[in-house]
């Protein structure tokens, strides 16, 4: 069964209140779909929140621009430690998900950051991070690692 922490505790996902919240979720890719859906209901931490941010090179303005979110918000958020709302969390695990491949494909966040800033030819030559702002963004960026992946230039 897998395992999530709470609070710094680990807590089996069947035993999960429907009204639990700050979930801290080191691997969202290989969670149980019911359980994601469960944490972006709840709303995920503005510390889990920062860690994702952290391991980007992405700036506060850039993540807000991309959550569709105002800068002074994300930091209201961080100033209530307040979760962030449904639509956000999302957005953020969507994110997180996408530096966990890249972990996969590029073998380094380092690298993936880099590439994120580069004009890449398979999306015009437009840098990878400007398809951050929507679902579709992410799953076209995935499609493009995933022919990374296979050796299919990109």
């Amino acid at each position: 069964m897998r395992k999530l922490k709470k609070h710094g505790s680990a807590q089996n996902t069947s035993n999960v209140s429907d009204n639990a919240v700050a979930y801290h979720v080191s691997n969202y890719s290989n969670q149980n779909p019911h359980t994601l859906l469960r944490v972006i209901r709840d709303g995920i931490s503005y510390e889990e929140f920062d860690k994702i941010k952290e391991r980007s090179s992405l700036t506060l303005a850039e993540w807000a621009n991309y959550l569709n979110l105002s800068e002074r918000t994300l930091m209201r958020y961080a100033k209530n430690a307040e979760n962030l709302d449904k639509s956000t969390s999302e957005r953020v695990i969507e994110i997180a998900m996408l530096q966990e491949r890249a972990m996969d494909v590029f073998g380094s966040l380092e690298v993936f950051n880099q590439w994120l800033n580069s004009p890449v030819r398979a999306l015009g030559n437009a840098m990878p991070k400007e398809y951050l702002d929507s679902s579709i963004g992410i799953q076209i960026l995935n499609e493009v690692m995933g022919r990374i992946e296979h050796g299919i230039p990109s």
